[in-house]
């Protein structure tokens, strides 16, 4: 009698079994669910075998029939997670299926999206005279008093509300821009820029609060911080570029730690560590921690970015060699430093944070070269893109890169010393 060897996984357990050839499955399916571990007394759950093309091991016939080759691989998955057949026979069906499933489709919650978008640009030209008007008649932060109300009640009617949070958020959060935007921009044109921030940050951190994002309201936090570093370093530093400085190379220290924050206030070195113990940890709640680290990672990483890309473009207005020295050093970090984080958001931040220098500093080529040098710039990352290099020259690459990145967050510490004017002063003095 022929037999098959095969391997049966399930989400935990695996077993490998000898079966014959020319028997029907289904007569092995009992023994198969005792060895898997799935029975539950003498009640055999409704299962269905899966082969890696995708197609179903049918149980009323035998292996051979089937083509099923030795040492197959076979997933045993409940019948409602079974994957479709391989052959379709209603194309209506499929057409409506795969309509109701497109990422795209047409929902409830972006009815609510449209309506409040809709609503906000209303209230933002309702309130956009009146915010200027108060803004320059008396304090600026009063333009930011009824948006900032909106929002935190927003945020507790979100908190409060588990049936309908998703609906609240969406539709409140930006019934509370529209309210709150006005005042911001107003506040900033009569020069209350700081306090438009810190109210913008706390409101954001407030929404993300209600919709129970605890990892989107750590990066506001990081955001608030980052705005009062600057604000201290716009009254200490002798002048605007260091200030620009120091703050461009205080947000690349943030980079580099963000990572291992997100790994940490997530619980996932927690978790980490007691895997390494041998305790079990719950897949729901390394699933929430994951979701909690990427929120984290995500909203410091847009927050950063944001602040080096200012601080970058404004150094790269300046005439100074070690102001231009400093925001090459500057871009040319971040742009290795992108390779770091998963996330198409995270990346394209960090590379457009990059950009913005890096085009004010064209505006110094001359006028007739310009053009030349931007298309060979651009046939240069074109190129370098559509390359594909085998996994040992990838590896290569890769520790050029690093090495490269190293050299160049060490330049800039140097690079900020000689903005600052330390090597005048030391070779005044030593002269």
């Amino acid at each position: 009698m022929p037999y098959t060897r095969l391997t049966l996984v399930t989400e935990r357990s695996r077993a490998e079994a000898v079966l014959p050839s020319d028997e029907p499955m289904g007569i092995q399916m009992p023994m198969l669910m005792d060895l898997l571990g799935l029975t539950v007394g003498n009640h055999i759950p409704s299962v269905s075998l899966v082969r890696p093309d995708g197609a179903l091991v049918d149980l009323e016939l035998d292996l051979a029939a089937q083509s099923v080759f030795d040492g197959e691989i076979i997933r045993v998955v409940a019948d409602d997670q079974a994957p479709a057949p391989m052959q379709v026979a209603d194309i209506s069906n499929g057409l409506a299926e795969a309509t109701d499933t497109h990422p795209d489709r047409w929902s409830e919650r972006d009815r609510m999206r449209l309506v409040g978008s809709v609503t906000a640009i209303a209230l933002a030209s309702a309130i956009w005279p009146w915010a200027f008007d108060t803004a320059s008649a008396s304090s600026a932060w009063v333009a930011l008093v009824p948006g900032a109300l909106a929002m935190a009640a927003e945020s507790i009617v979100a908190a409060a509300s588990n049936r309908h949070r998703a609906v609240v958020g969406t539709l409140g959060g930006l019934l509370a821009c529209g309210l709150l935007l006005p005042g911001a921009w107003a506040a900033h044109a009569a020069g209350a820029t700081i306090a438009s921030v810190v109210v913008l940050l706390v409101c954001a951190g407030a929404h993300c609060l209600g919709q129970h994002r605890i990892g989107w309201a750590s990066g506001t936090l990081l955001g608030l911080g980052l705005v009062g570093i600057w604000a201290a370093l716009d009254r200490v530093a002798a002048s605007s570029e260091i200030a620009h400085g120091a703050m461009g190379l205080i947000c690349l220290i943030v980079l580099g730690v963000l990572p291992w924050s997100a790994l940490t206030s997530s619980g996932i070195s927690r978790l980490d560590d007691d895997a390494m113990a041998g305790r079990l940890t719950d897949r729901h709640r390394l699933h929430r921690s994951i979701r909690h680290a990427h929120d984290h990672l995500l909203s410091a990483v847009l927050v950063t970015a944001i602040g080096l890309g200012a601080s970058a473009f404004a150094l790269a207005t300046y005439t100074d060699p070690w102001a231009i020295a400093l925001t090459l050093c500057l871009s040319l970090t971040v742009l290795l430093r992108s390779r770091a984080f998963p996330l198409t958001a995270e990346v394209a931040a960090l590379w457009l944070a990059a950009l913005m220098p890096a085009l004010v500093l064209s505006t110094r080529i001359p006028e007739i070269s310009r053009p030349w040098a931007i298309g060979a710039a651009a046939i240069l990352i074109t190129t370098t893109s559509l390359m594909n290099p085998a996994a040992r020259d990838r590896i290569r690459l890769r520790r050029i890169g690093d090495r490269v990145e190293t050299l160049a967050t060490v330049a800039t510490f140097p690079l900020l010393c000689g903005l600052s004017g330390l090597y005048s002063h030391l070779l005044a003095a030593l002269a």
